[in-house]
């Protein structure tokens, strides 16, 4: 009946990869001591892997009620809020994290990207501008240039735009581009630039007609 033998024996089989047992002994974890904050942590982090972000985000808060409230758990707080799309509370921890003096690059991603999403578009396309000029090459994937040139896009800056968007596709390793080319046409078609999004289109009919969807060919035809 110890709360914490629970926890211990759930993370155990969660790294086995028996999540059904994982769970079961989670949840006696925190039936034996409702005041136990690890067996929320560490359903958090599992909701997290398998991307259940709303499940994630119920769990972390609880942990964070019963922990104490660190920066690194501030920070994962952030990031299950980002994932789950609440992206007005997650703008809130990160500019906590830098009004602390915690600066990391990838807070200014967070706060750019969440902006984007609420429509702040000035303060969305500087913090993309830091993150950018402050972030190693490396570690900006394809996601992150596709949303930079969705940022620009926002802005009004289209020609720059188109740039990002090219990027994107440029450093994407998949063998079968076809979904990074529909991405991008459908941020450009959204944005109201037919011509590049028709572009786009008809670049995945091109290039892989086995993929091409009805939509491909509407989109390229009539944009």
């Amino acid at each position: 009946k110890n709360s914490l033998a629970f926890s211990r024996i759930g993370k155990l089989w969660y790294d086995a990869k028996n999540y059904k047992l994982a769970l079961e002994n989670w949840e006696k974890a925190k039936e034996s001591d409702p005041s136990n904050p690890l067996p929320y942590r560490d359903l958090a982090d599992a909701y997290t892997y398998v991307g259940k972000y709303d499940l994630a985000k119920k769990n972390i808060e609880e942990y964070l009620k019963l922990s104490d409230q660190s920066d690194d758990n501030i920070e994962k707080y952030m990031d299950i809020l980002f994932l789950a799309k609440s992206y007005k509370e997650a703008i809130s921890k990160a500019e906590e994290m830098l009004s602390k003096g915690k600066v990391k690059t990838r807070y200014y991603g967070v706060l750019a990207f969440s902006q984007y999403e609420v429509k702040d578009s000035v303060n969305a396309l500087k913090n993309a501008q830091t993150y950018f000029a402050k972030q190693d090459p490396k570690k900006i994937y394809p996601a992150d240039y596709r949303m930079y040139g969705k940022i620009l896009l926002q802005n009004g800056k289209n020609a720059e735009a188109e740039g990002y968007f090219n990027k994107a596709v440029e450093i994407d390793t998949a063998s079968n581009k076809s979904e990074a080319y529909r991405e991008n046409a459908e941020a450009l078609r959204l944005a109201k630039e037919w011509l590049l999004a028709s572009k786009w289109y008809n670049k995945i009919v091109a290039e892989y007609p086995a993929n091409a969807k009805v939509l491909d060919y509407f989109w390229g035809a009539n944009t």
